[in-house]
């Protein structure tokens, strides 16, 4: 015998209120879980005496010019900033910055999904004559078939543990040159607090970007900023 209209309609409502209430769970602990790291990032960043501004809350337009500057460094990632941290302001730009990316071309599946992530760009004359871009990846299987525009440098340690892929091979080998490979090995060599997995490295004109997946701890962020000094720093 079926079930009665009003005990069916009953349990219909009780499934519906059900999932409501998971999301709504889900809500404020987002709410609450973003207000705290945003509370932490500020304090962080007014500890160093460093700027810090929200993407929603930007009357000067920084969030603008820092994806206009990150679209040419790194045009094959789509970046949504949510929070900025200017480190430095002067002939030199240096900023450290949360929110969401993805990358654009040629993929995996996962790839193209927007991930949450912390980066650092410093932006000098150092990478004026960078041509093409470059973006340089820890190879995380070593048996992965190279990736579309792959540009090799020999059977060195370097080629083995990074995949520096460019539109333009002959430019991509005279940016990413013996100094900046150094300067990676001894980065991924030396006790991380980000996993080497979740690196990327974008060197295009005027600028060099450090990425990595998730949120940065006060620790994370340094070392993202050491290592773009270095490969600034590095002839």
């Amino acid at each position: 015998m079926s079930e009665p209209r009003g005990s069916m309609q009953l349990e219909t409502l009780l499934q519906a209120l059900f999932v409501v209430g998971i999301f709504a769970v889900a809500l404020v602990y987002a709410i609450r879980w973003n207000r705290a790291h945003t509370k932490a990032e500020t304090e962080f960043a007014q500890a160093q005496g460093w700027t810090y501004t929200l993407a929603h809350n930007d009357p000067h337009g920084l969030t603008k010019r820092l994806a206009d500057s990150l679209e040419r460094v790194a045009p094959e990632r789509k970046f949504d900033l949510q929070s900025i941290m200017t480190v430095e302001s002067g002939w030199r730009r240096v900023f450290l910055f949360r929110g969401r990316y993805r990358r654009m071309y040629r993929v995996r599946e996962w790839e193209r999904k927007d991930n949450p992530g912390s980066a650092c760009l410093i932006q000098s004359n150092r990478f004026k004559s960078v041509g093409s871009p470059v973006e340089i990846r820890w190879n995380y299987r070593a048996d992965a078939d190279p990736p579309p525009r792959g540009v090799g440098a020999g059977d060195s340690e370097f080629t083995w543990n990074f995949t520096v892929s460019s539109r333009d091979p002959a430019s991509a080998k005279e940016t990413v040159n013996e100094s900046i490979q150094e300067v990676l090995l001894e980065h991924k060599k030396a006790p991380l607090v980000e996993s080497a997995e979740s690196l990327a490295i974008a060197i295009g004109p005027g600028g060099v970007v450090a990425m990595m997946w998730g949120y940065a701890s006060p620790e994370q962020w340094l070392q993202l900023l050491d290592l773009c000094r270095r490969i600034e720093s590095a002839p």
